[in-house]
């Protein structure tokens, strides 16, 4: 055993291109799998940390267009609540009251969750000590704290049960600590640190921000329990006409924990998996070359009187030596390629969830790696074990044939999914073009965007006014400006316009101060920008193209009255700006611009510089908290803000994902043609010296290898393009506004692959046609 060990590791250091080879390919698809496995892991197939979590749900709206919201209303849940009789307690969750605590960069707000004792009752997690809550607590004292809070925040104190605890100015009666790993399933996108009770509602109330949990009963369906729901909020749209054909309706709680997991795990498990299939076609087809080109040493070596066995142990040893080295290998790019993924996955992709490459994720790249060479080389082993030694040592041409019955198979799998993932990246790469080119209205490039909260709020329109000076000030700072709407959040109306003779809404009224369109970009058509002097009662307005179309038709707007919701509300227009994008697949919105006065809310201000510099984020971070010490202060790059804003829409994670992927894909196809027709070359050494012998050209003899490699790639081409269907189907669910049915995009696939599959094959041919006939005839 240990004799042909050696054997093997003596013959593969004889072969080190063969074997680098061999190891870096299974290394690189064994690896990217598994960084991709450990996110699918974590969102897909660990199990939730709750009891029995295939039958908790939660409850969300539905209107009559099938449109999902999170919240249910306190009426709909008391009526479910009450009269039930398929489901266990109906647990709610939402926002408690902010808890603000000193931290080395200043305020900080400690992310918490408020809960009703029937939510946890729901879920009963499990917990490292103390208890869940109970009816007899105190609501809005009563907390659980989570693992990490207990660690960090409390240096694991093991008596923290049954104290109480001071979090800036609120103190809470500790009661129970979560155990390592387990979260609640929340709407809001975050880990909470600390859980509260929060108060009953009231019955019959009809308002509330929260997010229902339910748990089925034993031997009740989900559409059973959905039948029941149905019956016993009717009567609730029967008494308001408004409310008609909405209803509470049953999600999977995992669509909560992990709002787009499936789509985007599914995605990339998708790329990863077709990376997977080529290397392991790629690996076969090596795998085989190698048995091939030693079997004249096997055939003498049984010839000699070796057993079956003894000829084939080497070749098993020779795959568990590269798969024990691609493991190793594979390792380190699991961790590189997980660094970057987890850089670009969308953050609600994998929600509370703890996402890592795990000891078990570890393990089983480890396996994968080794079981891989070990599954590949049964075949190459097998027909050692079954070699005609006489015929072999007297023919090659068997041999030859042979082979290219073996390898061309696998080159047409290479190809056929080499194309499927260029095509894909094609895809994706014209959709994120298309992205950029959507006329958005406004400019992110080089803006800052910095939120804080202003000292009271009846003082906002002063507050701001001292923050976009202060920020004038600074190095670099090109203009300056705050809003309450920021471009692609959604616009955040201040009011509205309503319509004098119907009750639609004709335009929005947004906040901005003086500076703001310069800040983003925004082109001023006509007349004037805003002033600080525009803040006050009947003050100038600036408003978009669709707002002047919306309130004035064709006249022109400018110097005409708008008027509002309130009877103080009227703005003279003294300017018309572009449309701006509230997101990017709808019209933009009708909007009207006015500068804080009076009644405000907070703002969001932009600072356009001149050049990236990241110290002056510090910079004004610092001076934002000098002007309100108490307040909780963001201060980031607004392009970075927007890819979270965008990421669901924004096909810049998808792109990353296929264009790395198909260049993967299209190095080991690469590699794979060219493994499969340098073998087939070299295996006709004898043939290619007779045709050089009797007068054949050396180009001949390469148009004529080419050929012969043109039979799998068309093979291959054909088989590729049909699968094109298929993840055309997919792409169109994934991306933005993506063409499928373009020919250019198949057409820009196919010829990237057979190109490189094409070079692949004049490589060995281009060195077959410069062989010396004589020393070819001397290779038998």
């Amino acid at each position: 055993m240990l004799q042909d060990l050696r054997f093997a590791w003596r013959r593969l250091r004889q072969a080190p291109g063969f074997a680098l080879v061999a190891v870096l390919t299974l290394a690189v698809a064994v690896g990217a799998n598994t960084a991709v496995l450990s996110i699918a892991d974590a969102v897909l197939f660990r199990p939730l940390p709750f009891r029995d979590p295939d039958r908790v749900f939660v409850l969300r709206m539905m209107n009559a267009k099938g449109q999902r919201f999170t919240n249910v209303t306190n009426d709909y849940l008391d009526a479910i609540d009450a009269n039930h009789r398929g489901l266990g307690e109906v647990g709610r969750a939402g926002d408690p009251p902010a808890v603000r605590v000193d931290g080395p960069e200043g305020v900080e707000v400690v992310p918490a969750l408020g809960v009703t004792a029937a939510y946890l009752r729901v879920l009963t997690p499990e917990l490292a000590s103390g208890r869940i809550f109970d009816d007899a607590d105190t609501p809005g004292r009563a907390a659980l704290l989570s693992s990490a809070s207990w660690r960090t925040r409390f240096g694991s104190d093991p008596a923290i049960v049954g104290k109480t605890i001071t979090l800036g100015q609120a103190s809470f009666d500790v009661v129970g600590v979560l155990a390592p790993g387990v979260f609640l399933p929340t709407s809001f996108n975050r880990k909470p640190e600390l859980v509260t009770l929060v108060p009953p509602v009231s019955p019959g109330a009809r308002g509330g921000q929260f997010h229902p949990i339910v748990r089925l009963e034993p031997g009740v369906t989900r559409e059973q329990a959905q039948a029941e729901i149905a019956a016993l909020v009717a009567p609730i749209g029967a008494r308001d006409p408004r409310r008609a054909g909405s209803m509470p309706v049953l999600d999977d709680i995992r669509s909560v924990v992990y709002p787009v997991a499936r789509n985007i795990t599914s995605f990339i498990l998708a790329a990863a998996l077709l990376v997977l299939l080529i290397g392991c076609a790629n690996l076969a087809n090596m795998l085989l070359a190698r048995g091939r080109r030693l079997e004249r040493e096997t055939a003498v070596r049984t010839a000699l009187g070796a057993g079956r066995l003894r000829v084939v142990r080497p070749l098993l040893f020779e795959a568990l030596i590269i798969g024990v080295a691609a493991a190793g290998l594979a390792v380190a790019v699991t961790r590189l390629s997980f660094a970057a993924l987890i850089d670009q996955v969308p953050r609600a992709a994998y929600g509370s969830a703890a996402v890592g490459v795990d000891r078990r994720v570890m393990a089983l790249a480890l396996a994968l790696a080794i079981l891989g060479g070990l599954v590949f080389a049964v075949v190459p082993a097998w027909r050692a074990a079954r070699l005609d030694v006489i015929a072999l040592l007297h023919s090659r041409q068997r041999r030859t044939r042979s082979a290219a019955r073996v390898g061309r198979p696998m080159v047409a799998v290479q190809i056929a999914l080499a194309i499927a993932l260029v095509f894909g990246a094609v895809v994706a790469a014209r959709s994120f073009v298309d992205v950029l080119r959507v006329p958005l209205g406004f400019s992110s490039d080089r803006v800052i965007q910095v939120s804080v909260p202003p000292l009271q709020y009846d003082y906002v329109a002063p507050f701001y006014r001292q923050v976009v000076e202060r920020l004038r000030r600074f190095p670099n700072v090109v203009a300056v400006g705050g809003t309450g709407g920021p471009p692609l959040s959604g616009i955040q109306r201040w009011t509205s316009i309503p319509d004098p003779a119907g009750n639609r809404t004709l335009a929005g009224v947004v906040h901005a101060t003086p500076g703001y369109f310069e800040a983003l970009g925004i082109h001023l058509r006509r007349g004037r920008s805003l002033s600080w002097d525009d803040a006050v009662v009947s003050g100038g307005a600036v408003i978009s193209p669709s707002a002047a179309k919306a309130l004035f038709g064709d006249a022109d707007p400018m110097g005409r009255t708008v008027a509002g919701q309130e009877p103080d509300d009227r703005w003279t227009v003294v300017g018309v700006v572009d449309d701006i994008k509230a997101d990017l697949d709808s019209d933009p919105e009708p909007t009207v611009y006015i500068v804080p006065a009076g009644r405000a809310t907070a703002l969001l201000v932009f600072v356009r510089v001149s050049s990236f510099d990241d110290r002056l984020l510090t910079d004004i971070r610092r001076a934002m908290r000098g002007l309100n010490p108490s307040a909780v202060v963001s201060v980031d790059w607004w392009n970075t803000v927007l890819g979270d804003l965008t990421e669901y829409k924004n096909p810049r994670f998808q792109t990353m994902v296929l264009a790395s992927f198909a260049t993967i894909a299209l190095g080991l196809t690469t590699l794979g043609v060219f493994a499969v027709i340098a073998f087939l070359v070299a295996a006709r050494t004898k043939e290619l010296g007779i045709r050089m012998a009797i007068g054949a050209e050396p180009g001949s003899l390469v148009r004529h290898v080419i050929r012969q490699a043109l039979l799998p790639v068309g093979v291959g081409l054909v088989a590729g393009l049909a699968m094109t269907r298929w993840l055309a189907k997919f792409a169109e669910s994934q991306l933005f506004k993506v063409q499928t049915d373009d020919p250019w995009t198949l057409a820009l696939a196919s010829i990237v692959v057979v190109v490189a599959a094409l070079v692949a094959a004049w490589l060995p041919a281009r060195r077959a046609a410069r062989v010396n006939p004589i020393v070819a005839l001397r290779t038998e």
